[in-house]
């Protein structure tokens, strides 16, 4: 299929992704979880033709994702904060998120902990996300070495537990600081558009993303098209911070958190 052709999934997708984005964006009070990536930055990039939002990036001092997140924001022009945290920032969040959503999965918590703490932190009420990305639009890595039939069903198992599953938790940790959660990724007029788009089209050759990265082309936003990121809870140094945590208290991370679970400290 030759780029043209391309060209029209991925308009498709960004005239959605405008519309879904355009949803209450004009009010002003707007931040947006920012990781530097590819998926927060198309969200900010279209938020600022509305009102210039609010970027937030949450790390470990010196992690990869403060630093690539200024780095973007000042690309783009947009205002930036770093929200720097330690480990018994940690500590402190783990012991409130799981009153909040049910579940004590090591990997659930960090990846849900940077948004949290920008509920948390700021000021502005609304907080758009760029979850969603990686389960429309091929996004994982686990995906590449995938037969065509395995990774058609997984990436339609992930986005339906995203859809049930996901996304309640982590409204549920906004509105706890009364904020409102917005993912336009998700939208139905997203969604709709992305389930026209032939597996083969997301997933291109070894090339996640191929149709948002191309939709990052339409909007010129040159080398980020073709960034490659960390998860969040990997690239901000959470997970890392917390395996040395729990390392140190004689725990895995799962047995670590459960214990912060059933008494909100640690002996």
């Amino acid at each position: 299929m030759n780029r043209g052709q391309i060209s029209e999934y991925a308009q498709k997708v960004l005239g959605a992704l405008e519309q879904a984005t355009a949803e209450g964006a004009g009010n002003g009070d707007i931040a947006v979880a920012f990781s530097g990536g590819l998926d927060s930055t198309i969200i900010s990039t279209l938020l600022a033709s509305y009102s210039p939002p609010k970027l937030y990036t949450v790390g470990i001092e010196g992690s990869f994702d403060l630093l690539i997140g200024e780095q973007t924001a000042e690309m783009l022009g947009l205002p930036w904060e770093g929200i720097v945290v330690e480990e018994q920032d940690l500590i402190d969040a783990i012991f409130e998120i799981v009153k909040i959503i049910p579940t004590t999965n090591p990997v659930t918590i960090s990846f849900e902990m940077p948004l949290f703490l920008v509920a948390s932190r700021i000021k502005e009420r609304h907080i758009y996300s760029g979850q969603g990305a990686d389960e429309l639009f091929a996004g994982y890595a686990k995906y590449v070495e995938m037969t065509d039939e395995e990774r058609e069903q997984t990436i339609h198992d992930d986005l339906i537990r995203l859809l049930e599953q996901g996304l309640n938790y982590e409204k549920d940790l906004v509105n706890h600081h009364n904020k409102e959660l917005h993912c336009p990724y998700v939208h139905p007029l997203v969604l709709d558009v992305v389930r026209s788009i032939p597996l083969t089209e997301e997933f291109r050759g070894s090339e996640r993303k191929a149709v948002l990265r191309d939709v990052a082309r339409l909007l010129e936003l040159g080398e980020i098209a073709d960034r490659k990121k960390k998860a969040a809870q990997y690239g901000s140094g959470i997970m890392k911070t917390l395996r040395h945590a729990a390392k140190r208290n004689g725990m895995t991370v799962r047995a670590f958190i459960r214990v912060l679970a059933r008494e909100g400290e640690m002996p």
